[in-house]
C-alpha cells in the first residue's frame, strides 16, 4: 500500500472516529501539502479512470437513492433505464464528494470545532453608508468603501463580527456573550458599549475609540482596557499599541453625522478620505501641497463644497480635469 492509499484509509478511519493523535497529525502534514493535494486529485481521476460501468446493482440503488433524497426526484419505476455512464459518474462522484467530505470532516475533527457555512456578508460602495442591526439587537454603523460580516454562529457562544473599514458599533448589553470586533490584526471586545473601529486595508493603522462604556482592547499580544474617551492606534507594520484620549466625541464619528473633523490632518490624509467618499482620484501640483495640515469641521454637503472649503482656508486652486482632482498652490 502506498503512501497515498494509506492516506485514505486514514480519512476512512476519522469518518468512522477510529483515529488518533499521531493519525491526525499525519494527515494534517499530507493534505496542507501541496503534494498531499496532487496525489487526493490523482487518487480522484485514478478512481474515474477504473471505474467499471457495470457496478454492483445495491450500490448503484443506494447512490441513486440518495440522490432521490437530496432532489426530491423519483427514480423508484425508471431504474433500469438509467444510463450505465450515467452509473459510473454516479458511483465515482460519489467517491469525490465523500472523499471531501471525510477530508472536511476530518479537519472540523482535528481542529475540535464545527464550522458554520453561512457568512452574512456588508460591503458599502464608496459615496455610501450603511447601518444594520445584528440578530442580537446591536446596531452598527458602516462608513463608505467598508466590509463588515459575521456567521452564522453569531450568538451562539459569543458574538464575533470581521471588519474591513470603518464602523460604529452600539452594543446590544449581554455580559455572558462578549462582543468582539475583530480588524486587521487587532480585536476589540465590549460587553454593551458604543464605539468605533478603523481598520482599512490601505491603511498602516487601526484605530479604537471608545465613546460610552469599557472595553477591552488586544493587538499583538498587547491588551488595552479602554474608558469613554480613551483611544488606541495599532501600527500593523510595527506592531506598536499607542494610547491616548480624545476631548471631542466628532474626531470619532464626524462620518455618522456626514461631516468631516479634522485636527492638524494632513491634506494627504483629507485627500484619501475624499477619495474613498466619492471615489474621485486626487493629485497634488507639487507634492509638499499634501503636508499642508487642516483642523476644523465641514458639512459634507459634496466633493465640490469640501474643496471650495479648503482652497478658502489655505491659498489653493483646485480643477478637475479627465475625472481627476488637480490641487496646487495659489500664487
Amino acid at each position: 500500500m502506498n503512501n497515498t492509499e494509506k492516506n485514505l484509509e486514514l480519512l476512512k478511519k476519522v469518518f468512522n472516529g477510529l483515529d488518533n493523535a499521531d493519525e491526525d497529525q499525519q494527515l494534517s502534514e499530507w493534505l496542507e501539502s501541496d503534494e498531499g493535494q496532487k496525489e487526493f486529485d490523482s487518487a480522484c481521476k485514478s478512481r474515474w479512470l477504473d471505474a467499471t460501468t457495470a457496478i454492483d446493482g445495491d450500490v448503484a440503488d443506494e447512490i441513486l437513492g440518495n440522490i432521490e433524497d437530496e432532489t426530491g426526484m423519483d427514480f423508484a419505476k425508471q431504474k433500469s433505464s438509467i444510463p450505465l455512464i450515467f452509473r459510473k459518474i454516479a458511483a465515482v462522484l460519489f467517491f469525490v464528494i465523500t472523499s471531501s467530505a471525510l477530508t472536511y470532516l476530518w479537519s472540523q475533527h482535528h481542529s475540535g470545532q464545527l464550522a458554520e457555512a453561512e457568512h452574512y456578508m456588508t460591503t458599502v460602495n464608496r459615496g455610501q453608508k450603511a447601518k444594520i442591526t445584528l440578530p442580537d439587537g446591536s446596531e452598527v454603523w458602516l462608513n463608505s468603501g467598508t466590509k463588515f460580516y459575521y456567521t452564522g454562529n453569531y450568538d451562539n457562544k459569543d458574538r464575533r463580527v470581521y471588519l474591513e473599514g470603518e464602523a460604529y458599533f452600539k452594543v446590544a448589553k449581554n455580559p455572558g456573550k462578549p462582543f468582539v470586533v475583530a480588524c486587521n490584526g487587532m480585536s476589540v471586545k465590549a460587553l454593551g458599549t458604543a464605539f468605533t473601529v478603523r481598520g482599512y486595508q490601505e491603511e498602516s493603522t487601526v484605530i479604537a475609540s471608545l465613546i460610552q462604556g469599557k472595553v477591552e482592547v488586544t493587538a499583538d499580544n498587547e491588551r488595552e482596557i479602554l474608558l469613554p474617551n480613551d483611544q488606541v492606534i495599532f501600527n500593523v507594520k510595527s506592531g506598536k499599541v499607542e494610547r491616548s484620549k480624545f476631548t471631542d466625541e466628532r474626531e470619532a464619528a464626524a462620518w455618522m453625522r456626514d461631516a468631516f473633523y479634522f485636527k492638524n490632518t494632513p491634506l494627504k490624509e483629507i485627500a484619501k478620505e475624499i477619495e474613498r467618499m466619492y471615489g474621485t482620484p486626487i493629485i497634488f501640483d507639487t507634492e509638499n501641497i499634501g503636508d499642508i495640515t487642516f483642523s476644523g469641521s465641514i458639512t459634507n454637503t459634496g466633493m465640490n463644497n469640501i474643496l471650495h472649503i479648503i482652497s478658502m482656508t489655505y491659498p489653493l486652486d483646485y480643477r478637475i480635469k479627465d475625472g481627476v482632482v488637480i490641487i496646487s498652490e495659489r500664487h
